[in-house]
């Protein structure tokens, strides 16, 4: 009976530190794993980190390259290198790591404050990439409507064209003692036919103020001076919108390039 509850008690006490055998062990498993997920989160955060930093530089580079040249008011946008948003969809993969995990690889080095750090930083990430997208969006918009703008000065010259050319042709080899419709011709027809798109505003910037100021064209008998007004009021509105919708995107430009700017220097000061 002794032997038997020898027995008993040895088999008790085996598979005790059995059990306690595997739960340390599994204890000490899971542990290493947490341990190679933040060492895996933090080294994929750092190489994007890096990645940002090089990407911000080129892209507030970029963005000030290009508002210098859209600053000159004499070039359209079409004579101006296309910009490039060299942060669009940079942000995928910083977006996608363990929030938990990061807080607690950055404790090796910022201790209490990585919670702090981890929040700002994901804050500025976020604005980066809606400001990226936004800005991606009214950079096509402001071409397309510059492209829509100059198709209606390309309508109105047109249409101020028809009755030009129908007097023309009334008058034939006479027509140049029209002084009104000789000087319109002058002005409105000779160079637009070689003009290019990019060619076309700053060719009606011109035109308009020169037939408001032309004497010979202030004569209201003339089959054409209600034409010419019509041209000059409606085209001068179109004017008008390019350069509201010119100052709008180039306040755009500039607020971005403050926020590019913003977060580099939140990179620079946390990691």
């Amino acid at each position: 009976m002794d032997g038997w509850r020898t027995f008993t008690l040895v088999y008790q006490i085996i598979t005790c530190f059995h059990n306690n055998f595997r739960f340390f062990s599994g204890l000490v498993s899971r542990t290493n794993c947490s341990h190679q997920t933040e060492n895996r989160t933090g080294k994929l955060f750092y190489q994007e980190i890096d990645l940002l930093k090089v990407n911000l530089d080129d892209q507030i580079k970029e963005i000030h390259r290009y508002q210098t040249q859209f600053e000159d008011m004499s070039k359209a946008p079409g004579d101006i290198k296309p910009l490039s948003l060299l942060l669009l969809h940079k942000f995928e993969i910083i977006k996608s790591l363990d929030k938990i995990q990061l807080i607690k690889c950055l404790e090796k080095t910022h201790g209490n404050q990585s919670t702090q750090i981890v929040s700002t930083l994901y804050q500025m990430f976020f604005i980066l990439d809606r400001d990226t997208e936004r800005l991606d969006k009214i950079y096509g918009a402001y071409h397309a409507k510059f492209d829509q703008l100059v198709g209606s000065f390309v309508d109105e010259i047109n249409a101020l064209r028809l009755p030009a050319l129908t007097e023309r042709d009334r008058l034939g080899t006479n027509y140049h003692t029209d002084k009104f419709l000789f000087r319109l011709w002058e002005l409105a027809f000779t160079q637009n036919t070689n003009l290019n798109i990019n060619e076309l505003i700053g060719f009606a910037t011109e035109l308009i103020p020169k037939l408001l100021g032309e004497k010979v064209l202030t004569d209201t008998t003339h089959t054409l001076y209600q034409p010419v007004l019509e041209f000059t009021v409606r085209s001068s509105k179109i004017l008008n919108q390019y350069q509201n919708e010119r100052k709008k995107f180039l306040g755009i430009l500039r607020m971005s390039e403050d926020t590019f700017r913003s977060g580099h220097d939140t990179l620079r000061r946390f990691v």
